[in-house]
């Protein structure tokens, strides 16, 4: 495995990443596919469809067996928990000081033990 690609370890705790040179890399080719998802106008069905795009070719240029399916799945789904972790959760987080926690009730019964 190139340097490019090895992953790198970030602070304690986090996730590897890929180096930085190698994300320029990437972005450096994606180009257009990063101004279509930026626009005003895009939309879930946008992004669904380059993501869809994305691991078809992935798909394509590989055996087709479970190590690969597996590969993409387990890539959908560390991205999904990742995004949950770093956006949706700091997010709701917020909200939960700006508007009050709707499930306190709930929680007090179960720090109470009842």
């Amino acid at each position: 495995m190139s340097s490019a690609t090895t992953a790198t370890t970030t602070s304690a705790g986090d996730m590897p990443y890929i180096s930085q040179k190698r994300r320029r890399e990437i972005l450096d080719r994606a180009g257009v596919v990063w101004k279509v998802v930026r626009e005003k106008e895009a939309t879930p069905g946008d992004l669904n469809y380059i993501i869809t795009v994305l691991l078809s070719h992935y798909v394509d240029g590989r055996d087709m067996n479970y190590k690969t399916l597996n590969e993409v799945v387990g890539v959908l789904e560390s991205a999904k928990m990742e995004f949950y972790r770093k956006v949706v959760v700091p997010y709701e987080e917020n909200k939960l000081k700006e508007n009050g926690d709707i499930y306190s009730a709930v929680t007090e019964r179960i720090g109470n033990g009842s």
